[in-house]
């Protein structure tokens, strides 16, 4: 599927894209910008250049060399791709800042996280988005999940200007992906994803967000995960020290990708695993990671695209669930979107009186306030199908059928 220019491009930028082929073919042009001219700017941003140990210069160069190998990626994306990465460099530039100045963070507990996951698009959001309204748990929300550190010059305990460009950010994107709303609404208060967390340190699988990064996948192991994760931890450490102690509601379906590093950075983690159809979680992923790539790329394979999900989710889920099997002592605990869905409330009661959590009726106000005030589609349906990515319910069933049947997941007509 070749995808049309993106509208308000000046001449000279839809130029400049259609000569993006030429350009890589020589190594010229913004795509080969090396990682070390990244991290210089970075550093003038951040105004500090300890940028500690670790595999991150590694990730962040072979990240660039398996993006430049995707010939559809518009020439104008790699200021949006360069800006993005610049603001990770900031980012861990500015949290080893924070650990030399405030060393005593290191040493806050993470007592027994509470960790969702699941296939993407089964639930995790809405059940997170619950949880985060319990006022004894502490959650991530959007603007604190890329801009963790403290800006230069912040005063303490004034985060707006965090705030301000966290809400930027967003703005930005919706300017691009007017569409996006209806998949994945987000405000920069609201409680997000702590992938961010994760690519600051530049061995994460969720930049296959910005384009297809297979070579970069592949090179990703056990070591470089581990690594990602400690850093993780150390981040939350930080969080943590700048407020009172709650207990931990974190979320990501990507946490599936790296659960034994999870697990051996957080020996005593609760993960709650959501579970859906997959001959609709699987279209659904798609469909996102197809609107993601589309203000990026020339061209999407949508048929390719189908198949890549489908088959990196089996992988990843037959690995994921290899290890819960082994995990002696690690509790799981499952939730059924279908009834999160038809009764979020009880859903919601009895995970909470399997997770041994206090169930208050102030909490279950909450809970049905924000139930009334978001329904499903209030931003627009999201429409997606099996079809449109060249799959079928055959092709579903015969990857993910076994984890179908063993988790009790009922069939959404």
């Amino acid at each position: 599927m070749t995808i049309p220019e993106i509208p308000g491009l000046s001449r000279a930028q839809r130029l400049l894209n259609q000569a993006g082929p030429l350009l890589g073919r020589l190594h010229l042009g913004p795509a080969w910008r090396r990682g070390e001219s990244l991290m210089a700017a970075a550093v003038q941003r951040a105004r500090c250049d300890d940028w500690g140990q670790g595999r991150f210069r590694d990730g962040l160069e072979r990240l660039l060399d398996a993006l430049r190998h995707d010939r559809h990626v518009r020439l104008t994306a790699w200021s949006d791709i360069h800006g993005i990465l610049i603001d990770r460099l900031v980012n861990r530039l500015l949290i080893r800042r924070y650990q030399r100045d405030n060393p005593a963070c290191l040493q806050e507990p993470i007592d027994r996280p509470i960790f969702i996951l699941g296939l993407p698009r089964s639930g995790t959001t809405m059940l997170h988005r619950l949880l985060a309204l319990d006022g004894a748990n502490r959650f991530i929300p959007y603007w604190e999940a890329v801009y963790p550190a403290p800006f230069p010059d912040e005063p303490p305990g004034d985060a707006s200007a965090r705030r301000a460009a966290a809400t930027r950010r967003l703005q930005r994107t919706r300017d691009r992906v007017p569409h996006l709303a209806a998949i994945h609404s987000i405000t920069a208060e609201d409680p997000d994803e702590c992938l961010p967390l994760l690519e600051n340190s530049f061995l994460s699988t969720s930049f296959v967000l910005l384009a297809p990064i297979g070579r970069y996948l592949r090179w990703l192991g056990p070591a470089e995960r581990a690594e990602s994760y400690g850093f993780y931890r150390e981040q939350l450490q930080i969080l943590q020290c700048r407020l009172r102690r709650r207990q931990w509601i974190l979320k990501a379906p990507l946490h599936v990708a790296g659960i034994e590093a999870l697990l051996g950075a957080f020996p005593d983690a609760r993960i709650v695993q959501t579970h859906r159809d997959p001959g609709k979680s699987v279209p659904s992923t798609a469909s996102l990671v197809r609107a993601a790539w589309n203000r990026r790329r020339r061209e999407i394979d949508v048929r390719g695209l189908g198949r890549g999900v489908l088959e990196s989710w089996t992988s990843l889920m037959e690995c994921f669930l290899a290890v819960r099997d082994r995990a002696a002592g690690v509790p799981f605990f499952d939730v059924l979107y279908d009834r999160l869905r038809r009764d979020p409330i009880a859903a919601v009661a009895d995970l909470y009186g399997r997770l041994g959590l206090e169930y208050t009726p102030a909490f279950e106000a909450a809970m049905r306030d924000w139930l009334a005030n978001n329904p499903q589609g209030k931003y627009g349906p999201h429409r997606y199908s099996l079809e449109e990515f060249g799959l079928d319910q055959a092709a579903v069933e015969s990857r993910l059928g076994g984890y179908g049947r063993r988790f009790g997941i009922p069939a959404e007509p």
